[in-house]
């Protein structure tokens, strides 16, 4: 019994990376990526536009190479299935984060990349207000009212 048991468990904690494709350094279709921003510049929540330079190695030059990506913004993960080099994506951030392109897989190969760039969102207008207290009864008080400067 302790047999059959022993080869259950070698079985099922083989088994994910039996499923995976393997990539070896000498493979042609090794992939490759980085990521990049444009855009931002708001007050209080900007717009990115996040583009992906993805290539292969592969010898066929007719540019219908297609990638999965997998990427990250602050501690959320996104994926992406079935893109092509140059593909962009938006986001609308409200805060400064940093985003890291983890991973690019193409023809079942997966390459981790951990490239990143951070992502700079400005704070939004505050407002301040200090009332001063009438000195006494009858007479008006003060309310001074200022604002960040927004750049």
């Amino acid at each position: 019994m302790a047999f059959r048991i022993g080869l259950f468990v070698f079985f099922i904690t083989s088994l994910p990376s039996m499923l995976l494709a393997q990539c070896d350094d000498d493979d042609d279709d090794l992939p490759s990526g980085s990521i990049s921003a444009s855009g931002g510049g708001g007050c209080g929540s900007a717009v990115f536009s996040l583009s992906f330079s993805l290539s292969s190695n592969d010898d066929d030059d007719d540019d219908d190479d297609v990638f999965n990506v997998s990427y990250r913004i602050g501690g959320q993960n996104f994926s992406l299935s079935g893109v092509k080099d140059g593909h962009s994506v938006e986001h609308t951030l409200t805060t400064t984060s940093t985003v890291v392109l983890v991973s690019v897989t193409y023809a079942g190969c997966t390459i981790s990349i951990n490239s990143s760039e951070t992502l700079e969102v400005s704070a939004g207008p505050s407002l301040s207000i200090t009332p001063t207290a009438p000195s006494c009864s009858g007479s008006n008080g003060t309310l001074v009212a200022g604002g960040g400067e927004i750049t």
